[in-house]
Parts: C-alpha cells; structure tokens; sequence
C-alpha cells in the first residue's frame, strides 16, 4: 500500500518544471520585443538635416523725432548737456580755401605759388625780330627781363595802377618777374604780358616810351 501512494507524488514535480519553462518563455519574448524599440531613434537621426523654416524678421524700430517746444524749438535730445567756453579751446573757425587758383587766368604768365600766401607771375618768352633787335640797339635797350619791366609799368599805368601799390617787380636779364600775395593785381600784370605778345606793339613802345630807368 505504501509504494503505491508514492508514484503520484512525482508527477506534480514533472508539472512544477513544465511551468517554469513557460515561465521563461515569456521573458525571451519581451527581450524580442524590446529591440525594435531602436528604429524609431534611427529615424529621428535622419529628420535632423530637414532645413528650418526662416524666422520672419521683425520690422526695425523707427526713432520718433524730437519733439518741439511751444516756441517751435527742438527739445535737447541729451538732457543735462551745457555748452560751455572751455568747449572752444583749440578749435578754429577760419574759412579755408582749398580752391587753386586758375592759371589759365594769368596766361601768358606762369604762376607760381610760394609760402606765406605770396605768389609771383614769370614771364620769359621775349618776342624777336631784326627790326626789333634794331630798334633796341638804337635806344640801348636789353629788351629782356629789365625792358618788360618798364613796358609792364607802362601798360599799368594806363589801364591798372591801382594794382600797381601791390606788386613787387623782380625781373633778371632772362626773366620777367612780379610778386605780390594779391592775384587780382598779378592778373593784371598778366593781361599786360598778353598785350606785349604783339612784336608791333612792342616796336612801338621801345621807339617811343623811355624806359631806361628800368632797363
């Protein structure tokens, strides 16, 4: 009697082991299950070079004007702020004319600029003819620089000689020469060098005009 009661006690052990086999397989299926859980990172990787929409840029601020007073003066935009003399040192309010002058203007002349504002018209191109070379033989002419000064004056005389108080003549035996820091009065000078380009007009001055005191 007492086997036989011990052969269906080991049955129910058979049973207990086949229950913790199918206890195990669910666990192998949920470790299954969480792999494919890494696609969906893969695919976020892959949207990241999508280009962003452009943001809409905002409108610049406009800055009001100043408003006015009742009088219809601008109000000080800087509060506070006093403009005093000591704001004035080492500033220069002198107009500076950066202008050249023309030298066309003094043709045939050239004008030639120095220091101090001063300026000085030459001229050396002296006309020359046989009959002009006569006629300054016979007045004991150079009939350069020292000559041209005499016809200059002369020619001022009549037609400039306010402008005359002006200039300062610094002729050579080559050159005609005059200085002076007003271009008004060397302007005349050069108006009296364009007459004296006419070789008659020059004959005529040397027979009848006596410069000597200048040649």
């Amino acid at each position: 009697m007492a086997r036989a009661k011990k052969k269906p006690t080991s049955k129910p052990k058979a049973k207990a082991k086949a229950t913790k086999k199918k206890a195990a397989a669910p666990k192998a299926k949920a470790k299954a299950k969480t792999k494919p859980k890494a696609q969906p990172k893969a695919k976020a990787k892959a949207r990241k070079p999508a280009a962003k929409k452009p943001k809409k840029q905002q409108p610049e601020a406009v800055i009001a004007a100043p408003e006015e007073s009742s009088a219809g003066i601008p109000e000080p935009v800087t509060e506070g702020f006093e403009f005093s003399d000591d704001d004035l040192d080492g500033l220069s309010f002198t107009a500076v004319k950066e202008d050249k002058p023309d030298a066309s203007a003094f043709a045939p002349g050239t004008l030639v600029e120095h220091d101090g504002g001063r300026y000085s018209l030459v001229y050396s191109n002296f006309p020359s003819s046989p009959d002009l070379e006569t006629v300054y033989n016979e007045k004991g002419l150079q009939g350069g620089g020292y000559t041209w000064h005499g016809f200059v004056v002369h020619l001022m005389k009549q037609h400039a000689p306010q402008a005359l108080d002006a200039i300062e003549f610094d002729p050579e035996g080559s050159m005609f020469c005059a200085v002076s820091k007003d271009l008004a009065a060397l302007r005349a000078v050069g108006a009296a060098l364009a007459q004296l380009e006419n070789i008659e007009l020059v004959k005529q001055l040397a027979s009848t005009v006596d410069v000597s005191e200048y040649d």
